[in-house]
């Protein structure tokens, strides 16, 4: 189904955010497609491949807080961190948003998320709102600075690279238009990929990001994509 404008919520949250002025540098043309070729567009330029991305190192205080806040929220947060040793609980208690989780503390954290046992749409639905709490600020400045009425989710994917550098040390985010609703989003050198929650919740953020411009998001993971280190969905809106 193609886009059909601003949809202004997901999940039962609202994306009409006061957008602040300094994030007026987020705006970007649109992707042009080739409906001639049929051919796939990558929407920013890679300096490597899946092979040669840099391996994750840590991730932002930012994504561990959403997390938590999103677990408050659900009543799952005794059940977490009764998952956690005590040295890692005390570490997580201390994070602020600006610190770099090293690896060791994010796989606790990973670990803990995954062992709740949450099936596949409540994973999607937490990582949703997590990217609510993050990026709902950027997404509604996109969608005033292009116009809601002709405003694409590829405004959103052709910033993935820098969304992705904001939040996490190493590893990469490649995203491609594949037909005019059709894009495909890659993570490379995930160090955390094995991670069910991991994966399910970052699929999750890409609903919320089409679901802020239309009705009817639809995502699947590409099973000859998964990797140690990497991962792929596509989204059709």
């Amino acid at each position: 189904m193609p886009c059909s404008g601003f949809n202004g919520a997901f999940g039962g949250f609202s994306l009409l955010h006061p957008p602040p002025a300094e994030l007026s540098a987020w705006h970007v043309p649109l992707c042009r497609y080739d409906a001639d070729t049929m051919s796939e567009v990558a929407l920013y330029p890679m300096n490597f491949d899946a092979r040669g991305a840099p391996l994750l190192r840590g991730f932002r205080g930012t994504i561990v807080l959403s997390g938590r806040r999103v677990l408050r929220e659900r009543g799952l947060m005794a059940d977490y961190e009764r998952l956690l040793s005590a040295p890692s609980r005390a570490a997580l208690d201390a994070v602020t948003a600006g610190d770099l989780l090293p690896m060791p503390l994010a796989e606790a954290h990973e670990d803990a998320l995954d062992r709740l046992g949450l099936g596949r749409d409540a994973q999607r639905s937490f990582g949703a709102e997590m990217s609510e709490i993050v990026n709902g600020v950027v997404y509604s400045t996109l969608i005033r600075l292009v116009g809601a009425a002709g405003a694409s989710p590829f405004v959103v994917f052709k910033q993935a690279n820098k969304t992705w550098s904001r939040l996490y040390d190493g590893g990469a985010v490649a995203a491609y238009q594949l037909a005019p609703s059709i894009a495909r989003v890659e993570v490379w050198g995930d160090s955390l990929a094995r991670h069910e929650m991991h994966r399910e919740a970052f699929g999750g953020a890409l609903l919320h990001a089409v679901a802020s411009f239309c009705k009817t998001p639809a995502l699947s993971e590409l099973p000859t994509k998964r990797t140690e280190t990497g991962f792929a969905f596509q989204v059709k809106w």
